[in-house]
């Protein structure tokens, strides 16, 4: 499955990556309108109201952003 999570914790704000992971009993799995689901630990605050898009042009990538903890990454 898909995993969202912190790379970097500034305290202000958050970057995040992906990578594939199995869940574990800390995460919340979130169900996509494309069919994807996504994991998100449920321990990490930066993860709490993260919005993730995913584009296909110019390039192929997450888009990811935390509209509440001010920051985004992709």
């Amino acid at each position: 499955m898909v995993r969202v999570y912190v790379t970097l914790d500034h305290g202000d704000h958050a970057h995040y990556e992906v990578k594939l992971d199995t869940p574990t009993d800390h995460d919340g799995i979130v169900k996509t309108d494309k069919g994807i689901d996504v994991l998100l630990d449920k321990r990490e605050p930066f993860l709490d109201g993260v919005w993730i898009r995913y584009f296909y042009v110019p390039q192929a990538g997450f888009d990811i952003t935390n509209s509440s903890k001010g920051h985004h990454h992709h």
